[in-house]
């Protein structure tokens, strides 16, 4: 029986609602038998018995304890960089993250944080409070993102995804990637430059949006 450990939720309706939802998208499960770890303190309870786990970061008091079983660590953050201590990089655990699961909440707050400002959200809620609606004055003092440029320092996925959605509202897009060796146009960004034209997105940008580790 393979032995899957979760270290997801302290919260036990939530874990049940998850172990549901695995039930559906496995088609045998007689062979595996999920264990709930409350919490990252617990693991080292139940890590020398694991064949997989899943947690949020890796720590060197439990990973020393993990038998040869232990086959699979899925990690539930996109950033691994706390985690790569030196036995787990010469052990034969395969180590893999959630990379990408922030791109679709990161990229909507972006520009719901950009459209709150623009169309100026907070005016209009103060005009209902005191009902005083001046709808003129928020027509002079909006502002259209049509052909506006927007910055991207850090154009990763989720630089990617807003640079897709600010074309959408018809934007000039410009971003730097650290490993970016020359200017070049891509399909949804006008320039991808080198870091070393970081001073020209910072001139020519209406907004500037930094999406780096």
């Amino acid at each position: 029986v393979l032995q899957v450990g979760l270290q997801i939720t302290k919260n036990k309706d939530k874990y049940l609602r998850l172990l549901d939802h695995l039930n559906k998208c496995v088609d045998d499960i007689s062979n595996i038998n999920f264990i709930n770890i409350s919490s990252q303190d617990n693991i080292i309870n139940y890590i020398d018995n694991l064949d997989i786990l899943h947690c949020y970061y890796i720590e060197r008091d439990y990973f020393n304890k993990a038998s040869s079983k232990l086959k699979w660590i899925q990690l539930g953050v996109a950033g691994v960089e706390n985690s790569l201590i030196e036995e787990v990089i010469k052990s034969k655990v395969i180590i893999t993250n959630s990379s990408g699961i922030h791109v679709g909440p990161v990229s909507e707050y972006v520009f719901a944080a950009i459209l709150y400002f623009c169309k100026m959200l907070n005016e209009i809620n103060n005009f209902k409070q005191t009902k005083n609606w001046t709808q003129w004055e928020i027509a002079r003092n909006s502002v259209q993102l049509k052909n506006k440029t927007i910055g991207i320092i850090g154009y990763g996925n989720i630089g990617i995804e807003i640079s897709k959605k600010a074309k959408a509202f018809g934007m000039h897009v410009i971003a730097i990637r650290r490993l970016q060796k020359k200017c070049e146009q891509k399909r949804f960004v006008d320039r991808l430059m080198p870091i070393s034209d970081l001073s020209i997105l910072l001139n020519e940008s209406d907004f500037i949006i930094i999406s780096c580790p």
